[in-house]
């Protein structure tokens, strides 16, 4: 595998974040490492209601990578995907630390390889 760049991700990467390595992926602009995204973009409208202080999101889009892939539901795959970085497992300091090593233990084998 060759790349100029590398981008880590989890579960935990939602939103604005699923675009941008929706996006990164897409161009082959980086190789996306660890897990897969959260996959929730909603595209919404807010309208007021009669209670006060209350609003009702109604989904209006659907949002697409460049490739016109479904990111909402779904999520960005990784290219190399590391367990260790599973979302559900790295909310301590120590397991975010070993998620961070093991990519760039990945990267750095790559170097090597040049």
């Amino acid at each position: 595998m060759r790349w100029l760049s590398a981008l880590l991700v989890d579960g935990k990467c939602g939103s604005a974040c699923d675009s941008f390595a929706a996006a990164m992926k897409d161009h082959r602009a980086a190789k996306l490492l660890g897990r897969k995204t959260k996959g929730h973009m909603l595209s919404a409208s807010a309208f007021m209601t009669s209670w006060r202080g209350y609003v009702v999101l109604v989904p209006v889009g659907l949002e697409l990578s460049p490739l016109a892939n479904v990111i909402e539901g779904v999520g960005v795959p990784p290219d190399v995907e590391l367990a260790m970085c599973d979302a559900k497992t790295s909310e301590s300091q120590a397991a975010g630390d070993q998620c961070l090593r093991a990519a760039l233990d990945l990267i750095k084998q790559e170097l090597k390889q040049k």
